[in-house]
C-alpha cells in the first residue's frame, strides 16, 4: 500500500491468486464464486473448503479455474469483499 504525503491511501498494491469454485452442496449447489487462494499448488479440479454466505459456514466446493498473480485493480471481485479458501480436501 502506498500513501501519499498528506497520510491517505493512494492505491493498494496487493497481489493475489484468485480462484473460481463450484459449490458441490446445500442451497447453492452449482453455483461459482471467486475466492482469495494461498495455497501454492492448488490446481483445477481440486476440492476444497470455503466460507458461504452472511454465516462463512465451511463448504465443500471445485476449482474450476485459477488466476495467479493479480493486482487488486484486475481483480475478478474486490480484494477488500473476498474471503480465503480454507484448505484442499482431496
Amino acid at each position: 500500500m502506498i500513501h501519499s504525503l498528506a497520510g491517505g491511501k493512494i492505491r493498494d498494491l496487493a497481489i493475489n491468486d484468485f480462484a473460481k469454485v463450484e459449490i458441490l452442496e446445500g442451497s447453492e449447489t452449482g453455483k461459482v464464486f471467486w475466492y482469495i487462494s494461498t495455497i501454492i499448488t492448488l490446481k483445477v479440479g481440486d476440492i476444497v473448503l470455503v466460507p458461504l454466505g452472511k454465516s462463512n459456514s465451511i463448504t465443500r466446493a471445485r476449482v474450476v479455474k485459477i488466476e495467479k498473480n493479480i493486482s487488486a485493480h484486475t481483480a475478478p471481485i474486490p480484494s477488500s469483499h473476498a474471503k480465503y479458501i480454507v484448505k484442499v480436501v482431496n
